[in-house]
């Protein structure tokens, strides 16, 4: 007898004994009965015989019931039953024969079994809902070991739409549905769409993090609005698998190790996406290079997103582009002051010209330090001859710099050299501009703050660049003040180890 039938078998056996203690009651309780006393002569021998006929056949009906019961079917048509209680009972347990018959059959698997109890039409449907099942089940696991391009967020939303929908079919196919199963696969779909996510979300954040500051508008710069929305879609979806998860937990049922590891660090990682995406907002911040007191505040910020990645390779990526934020805060150059000092007298810039004898001839100066101007004027042209100004003319010694003049010259000079910014970078910067003369250098760093700022200028003769420096937003003082507060509050980012 296979495992399967042995269930129905034993679910028989306390009904066959029944029967079988219900009518060898019958029979005991007849058989016992004291035949009706003969007044005279003999006993009859007739009616014993009679009384005898009538015993074995209730024996025989109550062993042939009885067999029926214990092999859980009905009688077979060598085996007839007169007796109207053993008959009932016979025809009961063929009908519970049939119940566990069918039971038998459904629970085999079957794929066409012929159900004949009294519960054939639900059977039926039962196992009309097992092929469905089947069916359901198979298209969640094709979903999931099919490969998954999840490019943004709309995407990673719209496949996790489709299987979701898998996961309803399944559920609503059969009341036989596994509900802890289908929260497992609920996990494992959710890990898949995160890290082909994540995969598709880190090429557009190291694009941008290449883009100039502060980073272009996401409304008509489509790599930036990528960017933007792919770590906040990786957050979302990392909270959507925490609840998940503690939905299957509620199920009983433990995660396989592998998605349980899975699960975890995405949750890490979600924390760190959570960072990134707080990052790009930074340094899209519209003001971060027109507002000179930036630095104090915007530095600290991206200390703490930079604290919460974990990554060395993106750790790595936010150091390189604060160090391009300090490179475009402060400006490259300072404009010379608009007066020179000619014989020491405070005259217009615009009003003094430079007179050469070779090809150059006549030229205005500048303000720009790196063009015409009044520390170059003698070596920068070929066959210097003289300074000339309304009323006058005058040699070498007749133009000079006006003190604000020094300072924008130390500061482009002392600029040029920094080649990585550090805090000590910073501070020496500082020290360039206030010069050695500590009666001065308030002085000095008030000058510099009415300084203009200016591109590099590499070639005298060429086009100057445009600056986006104006004697309003240039404040270098403020800067270099403001940059070193901020870097003492943040020295991580400023360390390569």
């Amino acid at each position: 007898m296979s495992r399967s039938s042995a269930v129905p078998v034993a679910l028989a056996v306390p009904f066959a004994l029944y029967a079988l203690w219900a009518v060898q009651a019958g029979v005991r309780a007849e058989l016992a009965a004291p035949s009706a006393p003969i007044e005279k002569g003999a006993p009859d021998e007739k009616k014993q015989a009679e009384a005898r006929v009538r015993a074995e056949k209730w024996a025989r009906d109550v062993r042939q019931t009885s067999v029926a019961a214990l092999q859980v079917r009905a009688p077979g048509p060598e085996e007839k039953i007169e007796d109207a209680d053993c008959l009932a009972l016979a025809r009961a347990a063929a009908a519970r024969a049939a119940d566990l018959t069918d039971l038998e059959k459904f629970l085999s698997g079957a794929e066409r079994p012929a159900y004949t109890g009294k519960l054939k039409e639900r059977y039926a449907e039962w196992q009309a809902g097992r092929a469905k099942l089947v069916t359901a089940e198979g298209a969640v696991e094709a979903w999931l070991k099919a490969p998954l391009a999840a490019t943004d967020g709309p995407a990673a939303a719209g496949a996790m739409k489709a299987f979701e929908d898998l996961v309803a079919a399944y559920r609503t196919a059969s009341p036989f549905a596994d509900g802890s199963r289908a929260a497992l696969w609920q996990v494992e779909a959710r890990v898949k769409v995160l890290e082909a996510l994540e995969a598709a979300a880190q090429r557009p954040f190291d694009d941008v993090l290449a883009l100039p500051l502060p980073l272009p508008d996401p409304k008509v710069n489509k790599t930036v609005e990528r960017a933007l929305g792919a770590p906040a879609a990786v957050r979302e979806h990392v909270r959507l698998l925490d609840a998940e998860v503690a939905k299957v937990a509620g199920t009983k049922r433990p995660l396989p190790e592998r998605l349980a590891k899975a699960a975890a660090a995405l949750a890490r990682r979600g924390d760190e996406w959570a960072a990134r995406e707080q990052l790009l907002a930074l340094l899209a911040d519209p003001e971060l290079l027109t507002d000179p007191g930036k630095a104090a505040d915007w530095l600290p910020k991206v200390r703490a997103q930079f604290d919460k990645t974990q990554s060395a390779d993106a750790r790595e990526l936010i150091r390189r582009k604060v160090q391009q934020y300090c490179e475009a805060f402060v400006p490259r150059a300072a404009r010379l002051d608009a007066s020179v000092l000619v014989r020491d007298k405070e005259t217009p810039r615009v009003n003094v010209k430079v007179v050469y004898a070779s090809d150059a001839k006549t030229q205005p100066l500048s303000d720009h330090p790196g063009r015409l101007n009044e520390f170059n004027f003698a070596t920068l042209h070929r066959d210097f001859d003289q300074v000339t100004w309304p009323g006058g003319f005058g040699g070498r010694d007749a133009l000079k710099p006006t003190p604000a003049s020094l300072v924008a010259r130390d500061f482009t000079a002392a600029r040029a050299a920094v080649t990585a910014w550090t805090p000590a970078a910073v501070e020496e910067l500082k020290k360039k501009c206030e010069g050695p003369d500590a009666g001065v250098q308030q002085r000095r760093r008030e000058q510099l703050d009415t300084l203009p700022g200016a591109e590099l200028v590499r070639d005298p003769a060429a086009p100057e660049p445009a600056s986006p420096w104006t004697r309003e937003n240039a404040k270098i003082w403020t800067r270099l003040a403001a940059l070193s507060a901020a870097m003492a509050k943040a020295p991580a980012l400023f360390d390569a180890k």
